[in-house]
């Protein structure tokens, strides 16, 4: 006895829609395929050329053109931001991109809010939107830094 794809009652073989729920109900006959919830496909999904094709389908990280990695959506505009593959590297950028004095030149902390600013995630575009929204932008090196503060990369240079 076959069974309503909507609403899962036991319909008769020879009805065309389910007197409960209303749906047509479609019979489908199934030979040599396989069956994925309500796809049938025919391809072979072991095939190389199938797996080839869905790998290059897959979604591809805009920075380091990975595939097949988790790739985190910007969670300001909702485009791919980055993946777990460049995110450290994405982090460095940003942070080089603060203004902070040399190694050793001074006996100077981060600011806390410059660390965790950077690893937000947030693609390219919505960073630097935000950074110049919310912070200085030093007028010769183009390096950000607090409002309340001078360019430290300028300041030791």
């Amino acid at each position: 006895m076959p069974f309503c794809r909507e609403c899962g009652k036991e319909v008769q073989d020879d009805w065309n829609s389910c007197p409960f729920c209303k749906a047509d109900i479609q019979v489908t006959n199934i030979q040599d395929s396989v069956v994925i919830g309500d796809v049938i496909s025919t391809t072979n999904v072991n095939d190389p050329t199938t797996i080839s094709t869905a790998v290059k389908s897959a979604a591809e990280c805009s920075n380091c053109n990975s595939v097949g990695a988790t790739i985190h959506a910007c969670k300001s505009c909702r485009k791919l931001a980055f993946c777990g593959i460049c995110e450290e590297d994405v982090v460095a950028d940003r942070f080089s991109k603060w203004s902070h004095p040399p190694p050793g030149a001074h006996t100077y902390m981060v600011p806390e809010i410059y660390v965790k600013f950077s690893e937000q995630r947030i693609c390219d575009e919505c960073f630097n939107q935000t950074a110049i929204k919310e912070f200085a932008t030093c007028e010769t090196c183009g390096l950000f830094h607090d409002e309340d503060l001078f360019c430290f990369a300028c300041y030791f240079s």
